[in-house]
């Protein structure tokens, strides 16, 4: 129950430079460790909502943040595990203006910042979705290098050629 799926990870394009995991059961789990040892301070420092907002997302699920460099610009998009389509497009469409999501068996690629090709990177987003991409999985084992007790995990893809400057690992 506790251990969240990794096939979020199959939807990470292969030249993926920096992939940033949130692990939102090990988020939910302190929040409800909080709650329940530090009640005072959680009722006077957190605002909950009362009402139950039909966002049709997976909280359980992991979610995932990455950037890739095209010729000129770095696009940021993010993969959310979806329980109810038309619940999601609801709230996304309630949050951004004209949103550039697109779905796959059970996750959504959203599109998190503008591009100047925005033809060539719909049709990148659908191939992301149907998993027509080498994944990074393929680059690097993120299973080995995440840590599924932290909330968040990052790995970072050095940019320099110059040896002395890289990262050794890229994990963070």
């Amino acid at each position: 129950i506790t251990e969240s799926n990794n096939d979020i990870y199959a939807y990470i394009p292969q030249e993926s430079d920096i992939v940033i995991e949130i692990n939102s059961r090990n988020f939910i789990s302190e929040i409800m460790y909080q709650r329940i040892f530090n009640e005072q301070y959680m009722s006077d420092k957190v605002d909950v909502q009362q009402d139950d907002i039909p966002s049709g997302i997976n909280y359980f699920s992991k979610v995932i943040i990455f950037r890739e460099s095209w010729a000129n610009e770095h696009i940021w998009m993010a993969i959310v595990a979806v329980k109810n389509k038309a619940d999601f497009k609801k709230f996304i469409n309630s949050k951004l203006d004209s949103p550039h999501v697109v779905f796959g068996s059970e996750h959504a690629i959203i599109q998190m910042t503008s591009s100047s090709n925005q033809a060539a990177l719909d049709e990148h987003l659908a191939n992301i979705a149907s998993k027509n991409i080498k994944p990074f999985t393929a680059r690097v084992d993120l299973k080995g290098h995440f840590d599924q007790d932290k909330e968040i995990n990052c790995f970072v893809v050095p940019q320099s050629s110059n040896a002395e400057n890289q990262l050794i690992d890229g994990f963070i």
